[in-house]
């Protein structure tokens, strides 16, 4: 079925889309069952009307757990052959709703899918009349730990649900065939889930009254992941999921840790909600929308309409259009005025001011800056060199974004831009040349292999965000099947057709998986450029500024920066890793622009902490914004839960001190003023 656009109005493209289909899916190295999508809805569109818009048709279904009111939603495509024109679909709905169609893979075998499970009770009973809820986002748990139990002769969890995305996607095991209390939330109709009766009673079975020796306990904890064929890690003995829990749920040990005079986070009850193993190590983070917006739902109705609510985030990648406009930021700022005042949605800022490659340990910056003088004129072009030398599995991609005001809507201009291949055999491919509006594509073998998508033209919109935009996109760069993208040094051109002048910005999606340490990865990035902005346009430079990750622009999030100590530990400043922001690319932006738009943080805390392994007496450091993510998380549930009805805002007035509410003082325009938490004190310090 297709419903035609207004007249006039111009389709959104989705690149990711494109090159998913261009390609046939072959580069991705994590394959799922099914297709997810995420939608936004336009200003007068609605997740009702979308229902009544015939979505079914298409074999498409939408989980109940979004209401009719609400503008963002998620989608499982349940019928892969009438979904299979992928991009006509998301163009005839272009009417009611933006897409982030990334998550298709038009190569799954076009036949009918197992039927979703829809029956049963809710995705999770409501946590006891819980005041505050805490939640993660993230990868695997270990939620038999002794830190997410209560203590007793009979331990008790903490959780009040365990969501695993990624287990029994196709939902099609009945309820009491699984094992160890396992169910499909019916609600989303994919994965699988655990109730908090369902973990007391692996708990009770599997730990029994006197296991208390770590070395033995850990044997009864691996016999009961392996009784619900629940995965542990190899090779190490923690995740990232289970220290970012561990992080966010501490209680106060000076506190009466189990009494409700003490800590009220001692009452708090957990919910976790575990990504599925092909979205952590998709680097491009075309997973986000349809799995974050699905966690965030189950998070809500686990806690039931009347709790406090602090979700942390501790994930994201680095393109987009870093100004809040991608269709998850969007969504989640929907969702929290939505929840207002009860819903708070912590997200770290990012590690990628000062990445490092592990074999040169020589800078490679994922974001770049390219000053362009208007069409005509000297300096209306730049190029810009991207190191690709490290043999990969995956994808790479680089986004270029335009500023929002470049052009007016409908005008003709762009950029034009041209990829240059490097040319390992001596032979050099031809370049990828676009236009506004056009594609141009390499191909190895009968594979296509990269692509430049330039949509750059505000005439031609993109369902990514705002603002003019172009992709770059390079496919595996192994020659394992007979085709690569190739190795090397890869230049981008850069020629401003606008009769302005303008700077665009360029984001380079790094291979960056959460719980690595930052510079402990090989990476690609931009080379050869200076850090200061040069004297006249036609050029290009990194500050390690606009480093911020994707999901750290919203209006409603709070943005958690990371601090290290220095001065022999008697004083903090911004870890070297962790991104910052930058002014809006608008050229002309107004007062409420500027006084909307995300130029840094929110708060900082130390970035590196010590928390639980995957097995009870195992313990891992991490470093990272993440880590101090999980830690503002801890500290605004804490203050949720004291004081219950405070909005965003007013939490973190109440947290830095500051009267206002800003978070910011002159001399740190980037990481604003620091929160900074050294044993039982809390105080602030200059971080420039």
């Amino acid at each position: 079925m297709t419903v035609e656009p207004p007249a006039g109005a111009a389709a959104e493209s989705n690149p990711y889309a494109e090159w998913a289909v261009l390609t046939g899916g072959v580069h991705v190295p994590h394959r799922e069952l099914g297709q997810w999508y995420a939608l936004r809805c336009h200003a007068r569109g609605t997740v009702g009307r979308l229902r009544r818009a015939a979505p079914s048709a298409l074999g498409w279904w939408i989980p109940p757990a979004y209401p009719d009111h609400a503008r963002a939603c998620t989608v499982r495509v349940t019928d892969v052959e009438a979904a299979a024109p992928t991009l006509a679909a998301w163009r005839g709905l272009a009417r009611l709703l933006e897409a982030d169609a990334g998550m298709a893979r038009p190569d799954q075998p076009r036949t009918r899918l197992p039927p979703l499970v829809t029956t049963g009770d809710g995705a999770a009973s409501p946590p006891d009349a819980a005041r505050t809820v805490v939640a993660v986002i993230d990868s695997a748990c270990g939620f038999a730990q002794r830190r997410f139990c209560r203590p007793g002769e009979t331990p008790t969890t903490r959780l009040a649900a365990y969501w695993d995305q990624g287990g029994d996607q196709g939902g099609t095991a009945p309820a009491p065939a699984r094992p160890g209390g396992w169910h499909t939330p019916p609600r989303f109709g994919y994965g699988r889930a655990l109730r908090r009766a369902d973990i007391d009673t692996l708990l009770a079975t599997h730990l029994p009254t006197g296991v208390v020796d770590d070395g033995t306990r850990r044997e009864a904890e691996a016999a009961l992941y392996r009784a619900i064929d629940h995965g542990v890690p190899q090779g190490c003995d923690w995740t990232h999921g289970t220290h970012m829990l561990d992080l966010c749920s501490r209680t106060d040990p000076a506190a009466s840790a189990w009494s409700k005079a003490g800590d009220p986070l001692a009452q708090a009850a957990l919910v976790h909600v575990q990504l599925p193993g092909w979205a952590m190590n998709d680097t491009s983070a075309r997973w986000a929308a349809a799995c974050v917006l699905d966690g965030l739902r189950f998070v809500l109705d686990c806690a039931g309409p009347q709790a406090e609510v602090v979700v942390n985030l501790s994930l994201g990648a680095f393109g987009g259009p870093h100004d809040g406009s991608s269709l998850l930021e969007q969504a989640i700022d929907d969702l929290v005025a939505e929840q207002a005042p009860r819903l708070h949605v912590v997200v770290a800022a990012g590690n990628a001011a000062l990445p490092l490659d592990d074999g040169t340990d020589r800078p490679r910056p994922c974001h770049a800056r390219a000053w362009l003088a208007p069409a005509g004129q000297p300096g209306a072009q730049c190029t810009l060199d991207l190191e690709v030398d490290l043999p990969d599995g995956g994808e790479t991609f680089v986004e270029l974004w335009l500023p929002q005001d470049a052009a007016a809507p409908g005008a003709a201009g762009g950029l034009g831009l041209t990829v240059h291949p490097p040319a390992p055999t001596g032979t050099a491919p031809r370049p990828l040349a676009t236009q506004p509006g056009g594609t141009a594509r390499l191909v190895d073998g009968q594979q296509v292999v990269a692509a430049v998508f330039n949509r750059t033209a505000a005439r031609t919109p993109t369902a990514l965000g705002d603002g003019g935009m172009a992709l770059v996109a390079l496919g595996t760069t192994l020659n394992l099947l007979g085709y690569r993208a190739p190795t090397g040094r890869w230049q981008l051109r850069l020629a401003n057709q606008l009769p302005v002048a303008l700077v665009a910005d360029l984001w380079l999606q790094r291979r960056d998986v959460p719980g690595d340490m930052p510079g402990h990865r090989a990476q690609y990035g931009f080379v050869g450029l200076p850090a200061q902005r040069p004297a006249g346009p036609g050029s290009a430079w990194t500050s390690g500024q606009g480093t911020l990750g994707s999901l750290a622009h919203g209006r409603q999030t709070v943005v958690v920066a990371a601090v290290e100590p220095v001065h022999d530990g008697t004083a903090w400043a911004r870890g070297n890793y962790s991104s910052a922001g930058q002014p809006p690319r608008r050229r002309g932006h107004t007062a409420l622009e500027r006084s909307t738009a995300r130029r840094a943080p929110d708060l900082a805390l130390p970035g590196t902490a010590t928390a639980a392994g995957f097995w009870t007496g195992s313990a891992k450091s991490l470093q990272g914004t993440s880590v101090a993510a999980a830690q503002l998380t801890c500290l605004l549930a804490r203050e949720a839960a004291r004081n219950p009805g405070l909005g965003r805002q007013q939490l973190l007035q109440r947290l830095t001190g500051q009267p206002d509410g800003t978070a910011r003082r002159p001399g740190t325009p980037d990481l604003g003023q620091a929160l900074l938490v050294g044993g039982v004190a809390t105080s602030a310090h200059r971080s420039d």
